[in-house]
């Protein structure tokens, strides 16, 4: 069955970068990653209590993402993974740049593989054509098996014990990246039957998962268990990656009927610029006189209205990035070429074609 992509996925891919540059913006400028370094991040409890609650709620998004591009299921496009990786070439440039006039001796390294996202979807896009053919030969109850065995490997085991040789790395990694992709076309596969289930019902899940994060950080944190605490932010947690399900399962029974495809398609650009390196250590970090805020609950003013102010900074660039790559990778002579690497790499179509989720 083909599907073209909704409108609803569209406005779900713009809020979910939002949701991403405020989950950056408490993470990194706000220190809540201090609890991975074993220590409270916060001058007080009110100000810590009230981060943790936003970022229970932010963190899914990574996972949505890939859920979007599992349901659609991704055709292989040399084209796409030219236009990727030039994209994070392009970032870097544009990045060191900047920060050139901000403070030329941190200007030290060029690379479009210092973002651990785009390095883990790059792979993912050469490996999805090889799950998709798998999961096409494979029954209802065959498919509903592997994903359970998924799940137990991947947001069971790899989440409580979290060995390096399992290669999850806390959801940061490929390994987690192919596992949400699997859940995403199990999706597809048994949407007609989770499509039954009400809107109020994955609401409320979304809701009682991300509070019941909320709730593991604080108590953890209160018996000064900093380091678990931070472990429950990762991908790989069950509780986010049901919170993650749950959410997309919210937006695919809601229909939009806003036309937004000319706005989504330059969003990960976004996330490029903002999550560089030099941006995130020298501008970003700049948000955290965020946590001078007198009253206790400012963030969450402060939070969102920032990262719709980065958000507004960063897309006309990307905009124009991606409109010129694109229209360079379109040339006839370049793409007669990537069609003959594409004529020999690819091995199936998809089940469910559409755009990748990012």
């Amino acid at each position: 069955m083909k599907l073209d992509r909704r409108n609803n996925f569209e406005v779900l891919r713009i809020i979910l970068m939002v949701m991403i540059v405020m989950h950056h913006l408490v993470v990194h400028s706000l220190m809540l990653r201090g609890l991975m370094d074993n220590r409270f991040p916060a001058s007080d409890w009110g100000h810590f209590s009230s981060r943790v609650l936003i970022d229970s709620f932010l963190v899914v998004a990574v996972n949505v993402f890939i859920l979007i591009s599992g349901y659609f299921g991704v055709k292989f496009k040399t084209k796409n993974i030219v236009i990727l990786v030039a994209s994070g070439a392009v970032f870097s440039l544009i990045s060191m740049g900047v920060m050139f006039f901000v403070d030329r001796s941190i200007v030290t390294q060029f690379s479009p593989w210092a973002y651990w996202f785009l390095v883990a979807y790059f792979v993912l896009l050469f490996v999805a054509q090889y799950v998709d053919k798998l999961f096409n030969a494979m029954n209802d109850r065959q498919v509903l098996g592997f994903a359970v065995v998924v799940f137990f490997l991947l947001c069971i085991y790899g989440f409580y014990y979290n060995f390096p040789w399992l290669g999850i790395c806390g959801g940061a990694s490929v390994v987690h990246l192919l596992g949400i992709y699997c859940f995403g076309r199990t999706i597809h596969r048994f949407e007609h039957k989770l499509t039954q289930i009400s809107r109020k019902i994955y609401l409320l899940s979304y809701i009682g998962c991300s509070l019941a994060v909320f709730t593991l950080v604080i108590g953890s944190s209160y018996l000064n268990h900093y380091r678990r605490a931070w472990s429950f932010f990762t991908y790989n947690n069950p509780i986010v990656v049901v919170a993650s399900f749950s959410l997309f399962m919210l937006f695919l029974k809601t229909k939009i009927n806003l036309n937004v495809r000319w706005l989504s398609g330059s969003v990960f650009g976004v996330y490029l610029f903002h999550d560089n390196i030099f941006i995130r250590n020298e501008v970003l970090s700049k948000f955290s006189s965020f946590s001078a805020v007198t009253w206790t609950f400012g963030e969450f003013i402060a939070v969102p209205v920032s990262a719709i102010v980065v958000f507004l900074v960063c897309f006309p660039i990307s905009y124009i990035v991606n409109g010129a790559l694109n229209r360079v990778a379109s040339m006839s002579v370049i793409s007669v070429k990537l069609n003959v690497i594409d004529d020999f790499i690819r091995i199936n179509e998809p089940s469910s074609e559409g755009k990748e989720g990012i």
